[in-house]
């Protein structure tokens, strides 16, 4: 049981010294596209993680959605002129 407390307080304080760090980050390294692409390659590990550490699965379904809302979203700003925010939520 004690294991098991000090994994959690370890998993608590990574969380929050991770989440400092991006919030700090953008203040002192400008550049918004590197930073947005670490978050987003972070979302995904931890995508794969979660399905194939507990299941043993190896799924291409969630990136398959992830590649077509990308795509759809560059088409949206590309031709349709639509600013990036809005093209990001609506792909």
């Amino acid at each position: 049981m004690r294991k098991k407390n000090i994994r959690l307080i370890i998993g608590i304080i990574l969380i929050l010294v991770m989440t400092a760090l991006f919030a700090v980050l953008p203040k002192i390294y400008n550049n918004n596209f590197l930073l947005f692409n670490i978050m987003l390659y972070i979302a995904l590990a931890e995508g794969l993680n979660l399905i194939y550490g507990f299941t043993g699965y190896l799924p291409f379904g969630y990136v398959g959605f992830f590649g077509i809302g990308a795509y759809s979203a560059s088409l949206l700003i590309l031709l349709l002129h639509v600013s990036v925010v809005p093209a990001i939520l609506l792909g």
